[in-house]
């Protein structure tokens, strides 16, 4: 959506770079509400959902309803993936995996970056890391962090797709969101032990189970990132320009041709 403001001229391409972090913050509520357990009422927010869509006229209440169905497809879905993986606890490829992900980081950052590139979804690929986690198929935190880290750079294939065809100042927010998750990806691979503790810290104190670690590990990497990159943000502004050169216009798409002299006629 913001790349499609910028692209039609509705918003400048460092105001886009504010909303881009502020996008990054907001899209770990997702992870929070995943690592609720409310599985088991999946299925009648389901059924609350497809009653608001199919016996009301009213719009809003069909859109109100459409919201309540993709929330409960989503923690069903969930459900119905995380049931569909148990069976990878007992595969002996994916444990030597897991383990090869512990002993080398970068490895779970390039998972967790192609399966959301494939996905096209860091909610639906950490929703699935959060299944993983409380299913005991991936149990070491130093093997969960890297993929978390991966899962935010993959999630930006999004972004550049929208870009393709769009305006100088379009593709460069699409840079932007690129740039800021790989440096936040690549500062915290270089702490990630210190924020391993961390993470451990806060699940030991607000004894959080698997998916609500990893909801707060996700949300403290966004937060923690906006936080270290803002102030910096003229500067990041600066090095996308010099990447992604030109002349930043705004496309018209206004009537063109028209006489002025013969539109007042027609309209006194």
């Amino acid at each position: 959506m913001t790349i499609g403001l910028v692209n039609a001229g509705f918003m400048t391409f460092r105001q886009a770079i504010g909303v881009i972090m502020g996008a990054n913050i907001g899209t770990t509520v997702t992870a929070f509400i995943i690592g609720i357990d409310i599985k088991a009422y999946a299925l009648p927010i389901l059924a609350l959902g497809t009653l608001l869509i199919f016996f009301f006229k009213n719009k809003r209440i069909n859109y109100l309803g459409q919201t309540i169905f993709g929330l409960g497809a989503l923690f069903y879905g969930l459900e119905l993936m995380g049931d569909g993986m148990k069976p990878l606890r007992s595969l002996e490829t994916f444990q030597e995996l897991t383990i090869n992900m512990s002993e080398i980081p970068l490895l779970g950052v390039a998972v967790g970056t192609i399966f959301t590139v494939i996905v096209q979804s860091s909610s639906a690929t950490i929703g699935i890391l959060q299944q993983l986690h409380a299913e005991g198929a991936i149990e070491s935190l130093n093997a969960v962090l890297p993929v978390l880290f991966g899962d935010n750079i993959g999630t930006t294939v999004t972004a550049l797709i929208a870009a393709i065809g769009a305006s100088v100042a379009a593709k460069r927010a699409a840079a932007v969101h690129v740039l800021f998750n790989l440096i936040g990806a690549t500062i915290f691979l270089i702490l990630l032990t210190p924020f391993t503790h961390l993470v451990e810290w806060f699940r030991d104190m607000l004894m959080l189970e698997p998916k609500m670690t990893i909801a707060f590990a996700h949300g403290i990497f966004n937060l923690s990132n906006v936080i270290i990159q803002f102030p910096f943000i003229a500067l990041i502004a600066v090095l996308v320009t010099k990447i992604i050169p030109g002349k930043d216009t705004v496309i018209d798409y206004k009537p063109k041709h028209l006489d002025p002299i013969l539109f007042n006629s027609l309209h006194p």
